[in-house]
């Protein structure tokens, strides 16, 4: 996706929830084969149940150069209500 000069908050980027997620099947999924990865139409949500992870993919990409370090983190909204993310994404090119 196209940089977006309105998703610059202070000194932060906002990211977009991309079409794809994966949610961990929780113990009311039978067949685990069934539960897969989930493509999203534009604007539609999902739901991530109680003690369950999720692998989640934004729209953007995040390049950022050797001589910097960035930090991924999530809004307060979503933490208060329990959601923790714990870790992010590196991908290097050599």
């Amino acid at each position: 996706m196209p940089y977006n000069e309105n998703a610059i908050d202070c000194a932060a980027y906002t990211l977009r929830i991309g079409n794809e997620n994966y949610i961990s099947p929780d113990h009311k999924v039978e067949i685990l084969s069934q539960h897969t990865k989930q493509k999203l139409r534009p604007g539609e949500g999902f739901a991530i149940p109680p003690g369950q992870f999720a692998f989640l993919t934004t729209q953007e990409e995040i390049t950022v150069p050797d001589t910097a370090i960035a930090f991924i983190s999530i809004r307060a909204r979503p933490k208060f209500r329990g959601l923790i993310n714990i870790s992010g994404w590196l991908r290097r090119k050599l």
